[in-house]
């Protein structure tokens, strides 16, 4: 993510016809990084829920299973 931050092109390199444009290059580089940022925030949020979800759903089969085990074991 660090490397979309700041754009290594300046104004120069789009040529004399062009530089105009280096500016708009490099807001639109920041604005893509801000996105990146935001959406790798949310997907590690999504993991971070997926996982507490998983060890919830492990903790309850462990009991149901212990639970149906002993329910037999007095016949």
């Amino acid at each position: 993510m660090k490397d979309l931050e700041a754009a290594e092109v300046s104004e120069t390199d789009f040529g004399k016809a062009h530089t105009e444009w280096g500016a708009d290059f490099t807001t639109a580089i920041a604005e893509i990084a801000k996105g990146a940022s935001g959406m790798c925030a949310s997907l590690k949020s999504l993991a971070a829920a997926i996982g507490s979800a998983g060890k919830q759903y492990e903790a309850a089969e462990a009991e149901q299973s212990s639970t149906v085990t002993q329910s037999g074991s007095g016949l």
